[in-house]
């Protein structure tokens, strides 16, 4: 009852069946990623000091783990009673951050931080209803482990859990498992916009909305979907620190209101605050900023983490409050209710000779070039003139006359915003949840940080194969 069991498994029944089993014994679960590979996985392993319980259903994963103790399942496995546990002294779920800085970090969450934040959700969505949720997010994520895998279990609502992302899975699905609620990423959500035909040709009647979280979605994609599909885009916002959602679009909004928050700014709005969550927009001088101001978007609430492991928590909160890192604002409507939209990032910006870029503005640009062939990131670079410079990480099959197609929608951005090297590589730029894994290609940089750059020039193309 003092070990951490960590599962790593794909999104299969018997991973969520061990997961659930091992919350019923006290056991402090810690999902994995199972494609991290063995040397990522044992240096995670290694941050433990404890006695920790293995569970894979690969075995050559298991073999090369540096553990005591690994679970070896057979038909004939004896099954330990159950414990009552209230978690008193663990935290109920240890997650890795994925971080910005490329080093993960360890987010404890206690029960009454999950428990909370999952009653919250419950209610958002009226899951006692029976709804029927489904999701190709991985479960060794937040999202999927604790919103449509332990949300549906609470509260009697079904999951139905893909095994892998696949659009004619998804399809067939969302209308013989007549899914109610479909929790997706932007980039799910512009791969079903590049094929809505064939979904506008199947029966979505039962189809309430789909969820998005988990990185920035555009203006325009969100705008096209609404219209296209006549249904809601339930867009929302939070962090492993405090479990999940904190915030989330109202579910009560008509299609034509819904619609007016996620096409008439800046960015689509990630909602209000969820029950049991505070959030401020907090400007450089630390004092709260008002409608319309850009600040830090700071969360206290029942479901914000104590501390990350190791950590003390005087180090990570400012006046009671989380801060994300995160960059936002709010607009009041008529009842004076606050919805809050994401606008950036402070380390998804860049330095330009003192000129502040936006990363996530320039990813909006890339949207329309990412499909399920291709995908594209932009990622800041250390230069020795302007300080930092804007480069781009091109994966999957891109032919010449992309490139240039790509090159063509960039000339109108101001020097300052487009990418000066493109870099085709043969990596997955994102996290399994969609975040571009910008820290990773930045070595990718290192040897342009004296090149001079020509505005009226086309950025350098380089097509690598070799890994980082």
């Amino acid at each position: 009852n003092e070990t951490t069991f960590i599962s790593i498994g794909g999104n299969t029944y018997r991973n969520t069946t061990f997961i659930t089993a091992a919350w019923l014994m006290g056991l402090t679960v810690c999902p994995m990623n199972p494609a991290d590979g063995v040397a990522r996985l044992k240096s995670k392993i290694e941050n433990f000091e404890e006695a920790v319980t293995v569970w894979s259903d690969n075995k050559s994963i298991i073999d090369g783990l540096p553990i005591s103790q690994a679970m070896q399942l057979d038909n004939t496995v004896n099954v330990p009673p159950i414990v009552t546990s209230n978690f008193n002294s663990r935290p109920m779920v240890l997650i890795f951050t994925s971080g910005s800085t490329g080093y993960s970090k360890i987010v404890k969450q206690s029960q009454s931080n999950i428990l909370s934040n999952a009653d919250a959700l419950i209610e958002h969505h009226k899951l006692f209803e029976k709804k029927i949720i489904a999701t190709s997010l991985p479960l060794f994520h937040v999202n999927a482990l604790e919103f449509s895998f332990l949300c549906s279990l609470l509260s009697g609502s079904q999951v139905v859990i893909y095994d892998k992302f696949s659009l004619p899975v998804i399809l067939s699905s969302l209308q013989n498992d007549r899914i109610n609620i479909l929790s997706a990423i932007p980039t799910l959500i512009k791969l079903i916009l590049n094929r809505k035909r064939d979904f506008l040709n199947i029966d979505l009647s039962r189809l309430e909305y789909v969820v998005s979280a988990a990185s920035s979605l555009s203006t325009s994609t969100a705008a096209e979907f609404v219209e296209t599909f006549d249904k809601p885009l339930i867009q929302g916002y939070g962090l492993s620190e405090a479990v999940n959602f904190s915030l989330t679009m109202p579910i009560t909004l008509t299609t034509s209101e819904n619609l007016y928050w996620m096409k008439n700014f800046s960015h689509p709005s990630v909602g209000i605050a969820l029950r049991g969550n505070e959030v401020l927009i907090v400007g450089p001088d630390a004092t709260e900023v008002g409608e319309g101001g850009t600040g830090e978007i700071c969360i206290k609430g029942f479901n914000v983490m104590e501390s990350y492991q190791g950590t003390h928590p005087d180090q990570l909160f400012k006046n009671g409050y989380l801060e994300t890192g995160d960059l936002g604002y709010f607009k009041l409507d008529d009842k004076g209710q606050k919805f809050f939209f994401v606008s950036g990032r402070k380390k998804d910006v860049i330095k330009r000779f003192g000129e502040t870029v936006s990363l996530r503005e320039i990813d909006d640009v890339f949207a329309p070039f990412i499909t399920e062939e291709t995908d594209v990131i932009s990622v800041g670079f250390l230069h020795d003139l302007s300080g930092e410079e804007v480069g781009a990480m091109l994966s999957g099959s891109w032919s010449d006359a992309q490139i240039s197609a790509l090159r063509a929608t960039l000339e109108p951005l101001p020097f300052y915003l487009r990418p000066k090297i493109f870099i085709v590589h043969n990596q997955a730029l994102r996290t399994a949840s969609g975040k571009p894994m910008r820290w990773k290609f930045q070595s990718c940089f290192e040897q342009y940080a004296s090149s001079a750059f020509n505005p009226v020039g086309a950025p350098l193309v380089l097509k690598a194969s070799a890994t980082t």
